[in-house]
């Protein structure tokens, strides 16, 4: 649980590439206020108790660090 939420804040504060990127498996944005993947490869997650603050660049995922997740459907694109 924790690497996914180190990842989703990699995600929210680290310049990307462009989301249709051909190598990427999944981009999350947050700018919506929702865990939409917009790489288009379907990776959408579900945003559980975590608040949509500003972020570094555009919006972020703010957590508690108590019950706050990000819940993500397996994959075996996300697996490592």
């Amino acid at each position: 649980m924790r690497l996914l939420t180190a990842v989703l804040i990699l995600f929210a504060i680290l310049p990307m590439t462009k989301a249709d990127d051909a190598c990427l498996v999944a981009y999350y944005s947050f700018d919506d206020g929702t865990a939409k993947d917009l790489s288009g490869n379907g990776h959408d997650g579900e945003i559980h108790g975590c608040s949509v603050v500003e972020g570094i660049i555009g919006k972020a995922l703010k957590f508690d660090g108590i019950n706050d997740y990000v819940e993500i459907n397996p994959s075996f694109l996300l697996k490592p």
